[in-house]
């Protein structure tokens, strides 16, 4: 999986925990909500030091957001897991299927 694509859905799962909407992370990093909507699409890439604050916000460890850290591969094995169990269920959806 691309590595932007895991990035942009863990700044997008730390925000759900924290439940906030996108609008409402924005306005505590004084950026907009469509920025916030292109690094949770992978769009864009954000800088290091708005990660820290999405950390920060989100109450979430900073090495949430790195892949390179070696204790954080089971994390990102069951992130990729619910990435693909939100695709199934898009494709459920879009099918139909109950």
């Amino acid at each position: 999986m691309n590595e932007l694509l895991i990035l942009a859905k863990v700044i997008s799962r730390a925000r759900k925990l924290a439940k906030l909407s996108q609008k409402e992370l924005g306005n505590k990093l004084s950026i907009s909500d469509k920025t916030i909507s292109a690094y949770e699409s992978g769009r864009a890439i954000p800088p290091v030091p708005t990660l820290k604050k999405i950390a920060e916000i989100t109450n979430q460890p900073i090495d949430m957001f790195f892949q390179s850290d070696k204790k954080n591969e089971v994390n990102l094995t069951n992130l990729k897991l619910d990435i693909l169990l939100e695709e199934l269920n898009k494709i459920k959806e879009y099918l139909n299927i109950k």
